[in-house]
């Protein structure tokens, strides 16, 4: 990231802000940085249904206590400028957000829309179709404790005619200060095996964002189910200003259509085992 944020006392009370450089998305229930994630692993709709980042201007009014408005024009779905835009069209992000409840519910519509394929893709105009990624993400305080968010997604491509999309669950509930268990179930479709798919080597991923050769493993055209137990385990520590996050987790996945996506094309399901440390300071 890298970029520039200000705040005009101007067109509302609460006023006006103002982004201007590379910056991460507004879609989804999950961040980029693991601090702000409770599970280990990510969604599919962090995977394959919302974008990284942008490059570009986001604006955002903030009409009154409970609405805000986003608007921008970026260079695109994890693109930069110049060489690092796969086409040569520009791309709309933005969305609302409430804030209801007195900030026990919060509902945030997002959406970026604007061509996505890279130039010189045979059978398709790649600064004309467009492809859009569109995510709602409800937050829920149930009480102190507990949390509910869902977060409900749908993406389509113009170029192609192909969609996806589905929703993601969490609960969370925090113990104590040093304790938190949740839970996240989850249903992604890729009907026309478009969006889905694993990249082998390092830095397949971005080549194939970029449109240059890459190794894709393609999980055929099923829809998706995981299932994901997690725990947060915040020890005291000695140092002040200090923290730990410990995150082991136990997930599930499987097709539900009976094709075989996982091991490399071997495999209806799979289990999972992981666990990260998050120390900060």
């Amino acid at each position: 990231e890298a970029y520039v944020n200000a705040h005009l006392p101007i067109l509302t009370s609460r006023g006006f802000d103002i982004k201007a450089g590379q910056f991460v998305t507004l879609e989804g229930a999950e961040v980029i940085d693991a601090t702000g994630n409770f599970f280990y692993s990510h969604s599919y709709i962090f995977n394959y249904g919302i974008p990284f980042k942008h490059t570009g201007i986001l604006t955002t009014i903030h009409v009154d206590k409970i609405l805000d408005v986003y608007a921008g024009i970026t260079s695109g779905v994890n693109t930069t400028l110049g060489s690092g835009d796969n086409n040569g069209s520009p791309s709309f992000h933005g969305g609302v957000g409430l804030n209801l409840m007195r900030g026990a519910l919060t509902i945030f519509a997002t959406t970026s829309i604007g061509p996505e394929i890279p130039r010189g893709t045979p059978g398709v105009r790649p600064n004309r179709d467009l492809r859009y990624l569109n995510d709602i993400t409800v937050i829920w305080k149930i009480n102190n404790r507990l949390t509910s968010t869902t977060d409900l997604n749908y993406i389509r491509d113009g170029g192609f005619n192909v969609s996806g999309g589905g929703f993601a669950q969490y609960f969370t509930y925090s113990i104590n200060d040093q304790f938190g268990i949740g839970i996240r179930g989850e249903v992604w479709r890729d009907g026309d095996g478009f969006f889905v798919g694993a990249f082998p080597g390092n830095r397949d991923c971005v080549n194939a964002e970029k449109g240059l050769p890459a190794s894709v493993i393609g999980g055929g055209k099923p829809t998706y189910g995981a299932v994901t137990f997690g725990v947060n385990i915040k020890p005291l520590m000695p140092i002040k200003g200090a923290a730990l996050k410990v995150r082991p987790e136990v997930r599930y996945d499987w097709s539900l259509k009976s094709t075989t996506p996982y091991a490399a094309g071997a495999r209806e399901q799979q289990f999972t085992v992981g666990a990260d440390a998050v120390l900060t300071f």
